[in-house]
């Protein structure tokens, strides 16, 4: 009915999470958690012959989780600190405000509900041909990204990346290198290519590295390390990540070095 008294365009979503405290006390949900580490230390002992394991104990531990009214709460930080609590996400048509979608998930951050909620969003408004999706950099997914992508989902989200810490503060940051996708290399201020060392999979990363012979005659080294040669890593979905935060309405510095 909102749509068809034109309420609900459907064109531009907006997603954001907020903590919302549980039911269960901080102390109920600490106990329960002691509970379960106990019963997997048990598990864990039932594996060697030599431990005893009193039976009536994890029977009575069992019963006490399974009696447990809130299961589902857990720890998470909210403006009062750590509180038991639940993420509620919610996509809002950016027309008039109103809610298309919302789920209530135990997911202590939101980097893991970008697709979720898109596709819930996208569901909810008649399933359009595209739809842009507006989050902040805590929505930063760059395989959520490609999938929403591949879905007509055009994601909005400010990359979350981190900067180089290493040195004084003076050593070019990442943002000072560029990708070629053709020759799949980074550039560097210096001009040089750092070429492809390695693959990452557990950090969903890849590593790139100059040449220690052409570092170690590079004029801006002092500016660029501290080691023989410079490394620099770069997501595997980072074409996704600064598709979705290149892709905004408006003109700004974006945390990859371009502006949009």
């Amino acid at each position: 009915m909102a749509r068809e008294v034109g309420l609900v365009r459907g064109e531009w979503v907006a997603i954001d999470g907020s903590k919302f405290r549980a039911v269960s006390s901080a102390a109920g949900v600490a106990e329960r958690e002691a509970v379960q580490r106990y019963l997997d230390e048990m598990e864990a002992a039932d594996a060697q012959e030599e431990e005893v394991i009193d039976p009536s104990a994890v029977q009575a531990a069992l019963e006490k989780l399974r009696n447990e009214a809130e299961p589902e709460a857990r720890f998470m930080r909210t403006t009062e600190g750590k509180r038991p609590a639940y993420n509620v996400q919610t996509a809002v048509d950016a027309a008039h405000g109103i809610i298309v979608a919302h789920a209530v998930t135990t997911e202590a951050t939101d980097n893991r509900s970008l697709l979720a909620m898109a596709e819930a969003a996208k569901q909810a408004l008649g399933d359009p041909p595209s739809l842009h999706v507006v989050a902040d950099a805590g929505y930063s997914n760059g395989e959520q990204a490609a999938e929403c992508e591949g879905q007509g989902i055009l994601p909005h989200v400010p990359a979350n990346r981190g900067v180089n810490t290493r040195g004084d503060g003076t050593l070019f940051d990442r943002r000072e290198f560029s990708y070629d996708e053709a020759s799949d290399t980074m550039r560097c201020p210096a001009g040089q290519r750092l070429r492809r060392q390695q693959v990452q999979p557990a950090r969903r990363q890849v590593v790139y590295a100059g040449e220690a012979a052409v570092c170690g005659t590079c004029p801006l080294r002092a500016r660029c390390t501290t080691a023989a040669r410079r490394v620099v890593k770069r997501h595997v979905y980072e074409g996704a990540r600064c598709n979705a935060c290149s892709s905004g309405p408006r003109r700004r510095p974006c945390d990859c070095g371009g502006v949009w």
